[in-house]
């Protein structure tokens, strides 16, 4: 079964919520955070936990865009991206709604932190506990419970680089843990591209390269649909050698035309 511990099947921004009863904290906070995250703002965690339990969009995306077939002549599962619904999601700027981080003060009148994060554990949120030293006790024993995702301390010196560091890390397993039933079903049967270590690298590398923002596996093949942070798409096509060779007589420009109009690499 291939090991999804370290790459998602696709990724794209989400929202972070920042929940605090100090207005001031906040608007700091706000100055300090990494500017390609997008970033909302409660003080109140009641209204943060009716926000949060009306989350539905990213199950309507598993269902729409990810679709899990059968050969039956292989006797193997396959994975397939439903480009037509997936074309109309990434076009969908309302998606970036959807929460995937939540970082909450502790200390809070009407609901403690805790209690907001335990009344949650129902929802893939991830979350991130802001506490003072006094609570530092509080926060290790939810961490070790799996009510919180990690913690960090007010008054630490180095808080705004921990948070953008928590969060990003975050935002990753949010979707690992989307695409792990996902990627193990497609893959089960088969050695994929998308447990090799250098096809990983290559593949950061190359998001890096490009800038960009989001990506999609679109088959067991390993290839991709990726969107730039201009919202330009571009295709990772996977060939071996041999398919390669087979396919030397096709005029890639042509198929560039196909694809919506996106590139490929």
């Amino acid at each position: 079964m291939l090991d999804t511990t370290d790459f998602p099947c696709f990724y794209f921004p989400m929202t972070v919520l920042f929940v605090d009863d100090n207005q001031n904290f906040l608007s700091n906070l706000s100055l300090k955070i990494d500017s390609k995250l997008i970033t909302r703002q409660l003080t109140d965690p009641i209204q943060a936990l009716k926000l949060l339990k009306s989350q539905q969009r990213m199950d309507r995306l598993i269902i729409n865009c990810f679709n899990e077939t059968h050969d039956e002549s292989l006797n193997e599962p396959l994975f397939k991206l439903e480009l037509t619904n997936l074309y109309q999601t990434i076009y969908d700027k309302d998606r970036f709604d959807e929460i995937s981080v939540l970082v909450v003060d502790q200390d809070m009148p009407g609901m403690s932190g805790i209690e907001l994060c335990r009344s949650l554990q129902d929802k893939r949120v991830k979350k991130i506990m802001l506490t003072g030293v006094c609570d530092a006790g509080l926060a290790i024993k939810a961490f070790n419970e799996g009510i919180i995702d990690k913690f960090v301390l007010k008054c630490s010196a180095n808080i705004f680089e921990e948070l953008n560091t928590m969060i990003r890390e975050l935002q990753h397993t949010y979707f690992q843990d989307l695409s792990s039933p996902l990627v193990n079903a497609a893959f089960m049967h088969e050695n994929t591209i998308l447990s090799d270590a250098v096809f990983n690298n290559f593949f950061k590398e190359l998001c890096n390269e490009k800038q960009i923002s989001e990506y999609y596996l679109y088959d067991t093949a390993g290839d991709y649909l990726l969107v730039d942070y201009n919202g330009n798409p571009l295709w990772l096509i996977i060939r071996n050698e041999k398919e390669l060779k087979e396919q030397d007589q096709y005029d890639f420009n042509a198929f560039t035309k196909i694809i919506d109009g996106g590139s490929y690499y």
